[in-house]
């Protein structure tokens, strides 16, 4: 039988070839029109991006495979479980404050080294994926550019965690999450001195909006009647203010590598944010070990929920778009908040909740600027919110 085209929106004619089919092969093949997901095993039958739907004929009676499976909704969820464990590793560090902030930084990373170095070997070795091909050989210019990349990126994620782990010695749970999740934010900002990326008055608004709600998680003395700021109040905000921006760059460096495969990114970061941990803390005197049993769960959680939280989030980008995972993320303000209250007894007061609201609000307007820019030119939603892309 020679080769046949059908319009998959055309029924009549789909049910004229069925009818043919079935004559030739009393098999009857049930297939949705509206569905482009479906396919005949072997490729014997295939969908094309234009509706047209091509036919081979064989002699072999064919199978339709299921249809794949409606991703609406995992990157939402997934993006939710990543911020769910994220908030419960950093509630780990706030309880275990007998430590050191670089033994738990220590602990923390093997989170990443451990479970991502078996698939870096695999992909790398056995798989022969060219994992290390951005970076080996050391004698080509270009390659000795990316290792310098892989440096700063893992330096600046590396500041990141440190300065949230300080900041988590002065301030609650509740009010480090909530400077920090003022990220997105500040990333357009640092992507415009970075990557040469455009960025309109929409983002320096928000820059604005977000140092206002920063400034209120401080607790200025207007708002609390007190005579002067709280001094572990100011130093835990600017902690995890540095924290914050670090991630921002850590986040702008990672763009500039998109073409090193993420194992050996994570892997690269992992390894040299957890030796520079260790060396720190070996020259300070201050390394430990967990002690008791309950601790030493407590660290095993820790580097396991910094594990969950890094690979949820891979797979949530990979199903969604980041202007709603941006937005989604914000939700780890909620569990922060319900978590230090849960576990550590602490009632978030006026000036949290004021500030994490002003702070929500801007990233908010980032991941709306985020998911507009994303639609075609002749989306009707694009055209209508057109002057948040200013």
């Amino acid at each position: 039988m020679s080769t046949k085209e059908l319009d998959a929106d055309n029924l009549s004619e789909k049910d004229k070839f069925l009818n043919e089919r079935e004559k030739e092969d009393p098999i009857i093949i049930p297939f949705t029109v509206n569905n482009p997901l479906w396919k005949l095993q072997d490729d014997k039958l295939n969908a094309s991006d234009n509706g047209t739907i091509h036919v081979l004929s064989t002699d072999e009676p064919e199978k339709l495979t299921k249809p794949k499976r409606d991703h609406k909704f995992t990157g939402i969820g997934l993006a939710i479980l990543s911020c769910c464990a994220f908030s419960l590793a950093s509630l780990i560090i706030k309880y275990l404050k007998d430590y050191h902030p670089f033994s738990k930084c220590a602990w923390r990373f093997q989170g990443l080294i451990l479970p991502v170095l078996p698939i870096m070997l695999y992909k790398g070795c056995y798989k022969k994926d060219p994992i290390f091909e951005p970076v080996w050989p050391l004698s080509e210019q270009e390659k000795r550019k990316n290792v310098l990349w892989l440096i700063v990126r893992a330096t600046t994620g590396f500041a990141n965690i440190i300065f949230q782990i300080f900041a988590l010695q002065y301030i609650s749970l509740g009010d480090q999450m909530v400077i920090s999740s003022s990220q997105p934010v500040f990333v357009t900002i640092v992507a415009y001195f970075v990557l040469g990326e455009k960025c309109g008055v929409i983002p320096i608004i928000t820059c604005l909006i977000t140092i206002i709600g920063v400034g209120i998680v401080a607790r200025p003395p207007f708002l609390t009647s007190e005579a002067g700021f709280d001094t572990n109040v100011l130093i835990g905000s600017g902690f995890a203010l540095a924290s914050m921006a670090m991630a921002a760059c850590s986040i702008v460096f990672m763009r500039r590598m998109k073409h090193v495969h993420f194992t050996l990114i994570t892997f690269s970061f992992g390894f040299y944010a957890s030796t520079l941990s260790v060396i720190c803390a070996v020259v300070l005197g201050v390394f430990q070990f967990p002690i008791g049993q309950e601790h030493i769960l407590l660290a095993l959680g820790l580097a396991a929920f910094v594990f969950v939280s890094q690979t949820t989030m891979t797979l949530a980008l990979h199903y969604e778009q980041a202007g709603p995972i941006a937005l989604v993320r914000t939700s780890q303000i909620v569990f922060a908040f319900i978590w230090q209250y849960l576990f550590l007894g602490v009632i978030p007061d006026l000036c949290s909740l004021l500030g994490g609201s002003v702070i929500i609000l801007s990233v908010v307007i980032t991941a709306v600027r985020k998911w507009i820019s994303m639609l075609s030119k002749d989306d009707p939603t694009r055209k209508r919110l057109k002057f948040i892309l200013k």
